[in-house]
């Protein structure tokens, strides 16, 4: 969530409550969207915040929950898939709160950053990122969503164009 009024504590049950329920909702509504009828069931995890409570409603609020079906807890990543079918203003009224991030998974595999890789190591610059985005970890995840979708889509291609352009005496 982008922030919550300073009127409303995270720390009550009524607030989880209530995150809870919209996120039922939402994930009804995304399935009914996509005609599946199997009823999930949502449970919260964790509910924080990285300021303290006399400036929480500057701050965003994280919330980690998990969701269930029948067979059992269900893949953070196909959840937030669904989710992300979902706008940022339809998901904030799910949630009677400002949305900063729909979804994302929390566990992302870990890159084996030793220098015995420096090799194999990738350097993409990004332009116009602000500082105040780099200290985010909604950014950190986003780019690394979107950094596996083009590697993936990259590996199903038969075919492959070399492009390659000059600046300086580089080759781009």
């Amino acid at each position: 969530l982008q922030f919550v009024p300073q009127s409303v504590d995270i720390r009550l049950c009524t607030f989880s409550e209530q995150i809870q329920k919209g996120l039922s909702l939402a994930l009804f509504e995304v399935r009914r969207l996509r005609q599946e009828m199997e009823n999930l069931t949502v449970q919260i995890v964790n509910i924080s915040t990285s300021v303290p409570r006399e400036m929480i409603w500057k701050a965003p609020v994280t919330i980690t929950y998990s969701a269930q079906d029948h067979s059992g807890f269900l893949n953070g990543s196909e959840i937030s898939d669904q989710l992300r079918n979902l706008t940022l203003v339809e998901f904030s009224f799910f949630l009677g709160f400002p949305v900063k991030q729909i979804a994302e998974p929390s566990q992302y595999p870990r890159l084996n950053t030793s220098p015995h890789l420096k090799d194999s190591w990738l350097r993409t610059v990004l332009l116009g990122v602000q500082e105040q985005q780099l200290r985010n970890e909604a950014f950190q995840m986003e780019i690394e969503r979107k950094l596996a979708q083009l590697i993936s889509e990259a590996t199903l291609q038969k075919r492959r164009w070399k492009r390659a352009s000059y600046a300086g005496s580089n080759t781009v």
